[in-house]
């Protein structure tokens, strides 16, 4: 394995033979520093004056090592969660509910507009740092999960909010005619054109799914 440091873009590009990989300097801190936390290893907590060096990854690696043989972590989440998220998540983790997140930056509550995997059942990843996934409604399938950006979470089947960030604030949309033979109802987010739909239902159908008024995905 070869590492080189991209300064310019805050990265580590790491070479293994065939494939590269990136890892920002950020999350590789944050990761070396939680993970020294969690094993009581005060030694192997990179400094400030450490970022972005390679000593950092020195020690992750070391810290990686030490967990192999620590036994079970818990649920591995990103240091900024906040602590009722991640009581909300574990306890999900168990119980097979289908729920809807919503995601966005916590530091002004403001939403990102996206319908694709919002919407699953909560599980965990397997290996040393099991981090918590989102599953697909009829599957075992689905991808990790943003903990450290989400603003909010509903349970589907009673439509309970279990969770909402101190500054969430969900965004004002608006339906529109326009002048396109094929998509003549466009949606505007927060005073800005976001979509276009080729019929009123179907704006209608995705402003509700955004707004967590509807649970099923809106079509195209």
């Amino acid at each position: 394995m070869e590492v080189t440091i991209n300064h310019a873009q805050q990265l580590y590009v790491i070479s293994r033979g065939q494939g590269v990989s990136c890892w920002g300097f950020t999350n590789a801190f944050e990761e070396t520093r939680l993970l020294a936390q969690r094993l009581s290893r005060p030694e192997l907590n990179p400094s400030d004056a450490e970022f972005g060096a390679l000593t950092v990854l020195d020690k992750h690696r070391a810290l990686v090592d030490i967990a192999r043989t620590a036994g079970d972590l818990g649920t591995w989440f990103r240091a900024s969660t906040p602590e009722k998220v991640k009581r909300i998540i574990n306890r999900l983790i168990h119980t097979d509910e289908l729920v809807r997140l919503f995601y966005g930056d916590p530091n002004t509550g403001k939403m990102d507009v996206t319908e694709f995997e919002v919407l699953g059942r909560i599980g965990r990843s397997g290996g040393i740092l099991k981090v918590p996934l989102l599953l697909e409604e009829q599957s075992s399938f689905g991808g990790p999960i943003r903990d450290d950006h989400i603003l909010r979470i509903v349970r589907v089947s009673d439509r309970k909010v279990l969770y909402t960030a101190p500054r969430f604030v969900m965004p004002t949309f608006s339906i529109f005619g326009c002048d396109d033979k094929c998509y003549p109802y466009a949606v505007n987010v927060d005073g800005e054109l976001y979509a276009r739909f080729s019929t009123y239902a179907k704006a209608c159908a995705w402003v509700a799914f955004m707004g967590g008024e509807i649970f099923s995905q809106p079509e195209a």
